[in-house]
């Protein structure tokens, strides 16, 4: 196993601690035919593990109908309720003239695009200090995103168990900014898996891939306090190009979540 031992990074955490909730895709209609298929995992958002601040990006959302804007209202009470609040960012300025017609935005707390810009990350180089630890018991598929995400520049840990995942995370965590974790393995399987590097640490960021037939068991991991699941076959492209975006956040208390948009006629 190739380990690179670049020193670790020694960020500075800012202020307060924030969950940020990005959307995957470009150009995305929040419309009702997609609002009714993820409301369910936009409203565990206040039941589920993250930082007091939920921050919602809107970055790449282009349209937001009627039951997007109720999902918000109701998203916005049940935070309130448990002493949590809700952030809109990034808007576009058609969704802003949305939320002023509607006067949500005084509901509603909405800032601009520039808010969340974090100037250490603006001042680093293209290649991120913190590494991924990829776990998983298929070696094709350890092998195939050890690879790729070398590739890109991304340190690189690898993992054929939990058990022996365990004990990379014990020696190298300083250094490890995401463990890209497979759900179903023999032995100790991810939960587990997870439960014991968070005996070690606290703070670990952790995104799990899992395979299409068992994709039910999506919202149980994002409640286990994943940030993101991956679905087998995987896009490789994509998931190193989010899992990048995701290390280099990894001085952000409280994290980056992504909700999958569905493709149309999936």
């Amino acid at each position: 196993m190739e380990t690179l031992v670049d020193a670790p990074h020694e960020g500075t955490e800012p202020i307060e601690a924030k969950t940020v909730i990005c959307f995957t895709g470009s150009e995305v209609c929040l419309d009702q035919e997609t609002v009714e298929s993820i409301r369910h995992q936009i409203l565990e958002l206040a039941e589920s593990p993250g930082a007091q601040h939920l921050v919602l990006d809107f970055g790449n959302v282009a349209y937001l109908g009627s039951l997007a804007l109720g999902t918000l209202v109701t998203l916005h009470k049940r935070l309130a309720e448990v002493g949590r609040r809700l952030t809109l960012c990034n808007p576009h300025p058609w969704v802003r003239e949305v939320l002023a017609t509607t006067r949500l935005d005084r509901l509603l707390h909405v800032r601009a695009c520039d808010w969340m810009a974090d100037p250490g990350l603006a001042r680093s180089s293209n290649r991120s200090p913190l590494g991924v630890l990829v776990v998983d018991d298929d070696d094709e598929a350890r092998q195939g995103l050890g690879t790729a995400l070398r590739a890109r520049g991304i340190r690189t840990w690898l993992a054929y168990s939990g058990h022996q995942a365990v004990e990379l995370y014990r020696t190298n965590r300083r250094q490890i900014g995401l463990v890209l974790l497979e759900a179903w393995m023999r032995g100790m399987d991810g939960p587990d898996t997870l439960s014991a590097m968070r005996r070690l640490s606290g703070a670990i960021r952790c995104c799990f891939t899992i395979g299409c037939s068992a994709a039910a068991a999506d919202p149980a991991l994002l409640r286990l306090g994943a940030v993101r699941v991956f679905r087998k076959p995987l896009a490789v492209a994509d998931v190193v190009e989010t899992v990048d975006q995701l290390v280099r956040r990894s001085s952000q208390r409280g994290g980056v979540r992504w909700i999958e948009i569905p493709k149309r006629g999936v």
